[in-house]
């Protein structure tokens, strides 16, 4: 239905070309003009929204006030003030300093390739630095020992050199996703062929070293790699030259789903947003990610894990387990200074000569060695580890 003409004491008419919605000028002090439907400036009693409130209500508002009510619906529009940056979630600004992304990955699925397909659309919709200060290198693979791969390497090689010796504060990141093996925690880079990262890492790179002032390593793969070499991050970000290194603990990992909740906000926020990693790696805390997996962070030396910690399951980031049943117990109450969370066995048949059937566990508190929060509705956990144990 098209709305109905304006008033006659109204000035004629001027149309929107998105919605051919009649507009009349309103003049304002600072000599700028908003234009706004005349049904809103005239008053009428049809209700219609204008920025989630009704034009009713913001003129009977107005009479109320004693307020002209174009003025009021001018309102709306200048309560926001412009952000920083017009696109990203960072409040660190904007850094614009020359990138390299080189993204590896084990060639199987478009859900594969979806994964970096959604890093290298960000990074390319967020840098707002020079188009020459960015370098996409991406190489899917079947086989990292094969010709093709090889070749295809010392041309990225070229480029890479190249770009750096062109550049100055030039940043690396290297997103590495591919499979990984439960029991030695080696990774896949041919057809059941599995070597170990170090091994990878030398083929992949130019030279020992980065030579980039801020590397990260992205690990998109299952958690058999953490759980076997977790000790070993620190030495292999000092031997590479890696400022960062990411990767997963959980059994079965979704790639797509980790790189866009983890690597997603690693990008955004500090890579191109200048946030710190620690800060960033609060932000990665979501249920949804930490219902399958938590998140192992080398950085600048020390290790961090992100677990969640769930009141009802798993408190301080482990779940919660009858000591005779060995079954998953069940959440009754805080007690009253929250100091402490109430649970229970859940099997009738629970033997209380053993053990009792209601206990209380004791909650971990933030303090230097561990930082306890809440994202989002997500409650989480994140630990140092020291890994000289």
């Amino acid at each position: 239905m098209r709305p109905s003409p304006a008033p006659s004491s109204l000035p004629s008419p001027i149309y929107s070309r998105s919605s051919e919605e009649p507009f009349e000028s309103v003049d304002k002090p600072s000599g700028y003009t908003r234009r706004i439907s005349p049904r809103l400036a005239s008053g009428s009693g049809k209700s219609t929204v204008v920025g989630g409130v009704s034009a009713k209500a913001l003129y009977q508002g107005a009479v109320r006030a004693g307020m002209d009510f174009s003025s009021m619906v001018d309102c709306l529009f200048d309560l926001y003030s412009i952000p920083a940056r017009s696109t990203g979630l960072s409040h660190g600004g904007m850094d614009t300093n020359p990138i390299i992304m080189l993204s590896v990955y084990c060639n199987e699925t478009k859900h594969s390739e979806a994964a970096v397909c959604v890093l290298e659309g960000l990074l390319d919709g967020l840098f707002r630095g020079k188009d020459q200060h960015l370098l996409r290198l991406s190489l899917p693979f079947t086989d990292l020992a094969e010709k093709q791969e090889t070749k295809q390497l010392r041309t990225f090689h070229t480029l890479m050199e190249d770009f750096i010796r062109a550049q100055t504060n030039c940043r690396f990141i290297l997103f590495l996703q591919t499979h990984a093996d439960p029991v030695s925690g080696d990774l896949l880079y041919g057809p059941n062929k599995v070597t170990a990262l170090e091994t990878i890492l030398e083929r992949l790179l130019f030279s020992t070293t980065t030579g980039c002032t801020n590397s990260i390593l992205l690990l998109n793969t299952c958690g058999g790699y953490m759980k076997q070499n977790r000790d070993q991050l620190p030495r292999i970000a000092l031997n590479f030259g890696f400022k960062a290194i990411f990767g997963l603990t959980g059994q079965s990992v979704d790639p797509l789903l980790v790189s866009k909740i983890v690597f997603y906000n690693i990008i955004d926020l500090h890579v191109v947003g200048g946030e710190s990693l620690k800060k960033v790696l609060k932000r990665c805390a979501t249920a949804e990610l930490l219902l399958h997996t938590s998140v192992i962070a080398c950085i600048e030396g020390e290790v961090f894990s992100l677990v969640g910690a769930s009141m009802r399951h798993r408190p301080n980031g482990v779940p919660i387990y009858c000591s005779s049943c060995k079954q998953p117990a069940s959440f009754v109450s805080l007690t009253i200074d929250k100091k402490f969370a109430r649970f229970r066995c859940r099997l009738p048949s629970h033997d209380t000569t053993s053990s009792p059937r209601n206990w209380k566990e004791l909650l971990f508190l933030s303090d230097e060695m561990r930082d306890v929060g809440d994202q989002n509705g997500c409650r989480y956990i994140i630990a140092r580890i020291d890994v000289n144990k």
